[in-house]
């Protein structure tokens, strides 16, 4: 994917209908599926990739059934471990101006984890 805000929902949409499509995931856990998606993708683009034009986000996805969805997304650019993000609470959310991504990607995913020095979530 291009590191442009622009594509990322293409993105996220296409994705969503194939992992529906498939029958991987219960249809209760889409929303927050995608939301987590389009959270990954956007620190990717902004954080990771800088709005670098030159740098892709490289996407990996597979469905299994009864296993669920496994993802990732990779930059190009910086670890995003290193990035300084503030420890959210559930009821101070809306008050951080950053970290609201990685906070809501923890709650909703069953795992999250920073690979490859940070550039792969």
């Amino acid at each position: 994917m291009p590191s442009e805000v622009k594509a990322i929902s293409p993105l996220v949409d296409r994705l969503i209908r194939l992992i529906k499509e498939s029958h991987c995931v219960v249809d209760e856990a889409g929303p927050p599926l995608e939301l987590a998606l389009r959270e990954a993708l956007s620190n990717a683009v902004l954080h990771g990739n800088r709005l670098d034009p030159c740098k892709l986000v490289l996407v990996h996805c597979r469905c299994e059934l009864a296993e669920g969805c496994p993802w990732s997304s990779r930059t190009r650019g910086v670890d995003l471990t290193q990035t300084r993000f503030p420890i959210l609470r559930l009821s101070g959310i809306s008050m951080a101006n950053h970290g609201r991504g990685i906070f809501l990607m923890r709650w909703l995913m069953d795992e999250v984890s920073f690979e490859c020095g940070g550039t792969e979530v």
